[in-house]
């Protein structure tokens, strides 16, 4: 088994976050790997949000319903954004 399935198959999803902030360098290490990761027909259509506004995060867990939304040290939102790949594509 070669390592990118190793690490595919050891994967575990957990989903009770630490409030502790992050720093600039983990936030770059995140973004420079989400921005890296393969995509649909490469088409890299998304927009990423850093959100660490306490006020905001809870907003945002009202209308979600998901308490890790809330209590985290720095909320990353994947937005769909098709208009970014056109002007990437179409040059404007």
């Amino acid at each position: 088994m070669n390592q990118t399935i190793e690490t595919i198959l050891n994967h575990r999803s957990i989903r009770k976050f630490s409030d502790k902030k992050l720093t600039p360098e983990q936030i770059e290490m995140i973004l420079k790997s989400a921005l890296q990761a393969s995509t649909s027909s490469h088409v890299m259509a998304y927009t990423i949000i850093g959100i660490t506004d306490e006020n905001l995060k809870s907003e945002l867990q009202a209308i979600s319903g998901h308490p890790h939304v809330k209590n985290n040290g720095h909320l990353f939102v994947f937005c769909a954004d098709l208009q970014r790949n056109y002007q990437r594509t179409s040059g404007e």
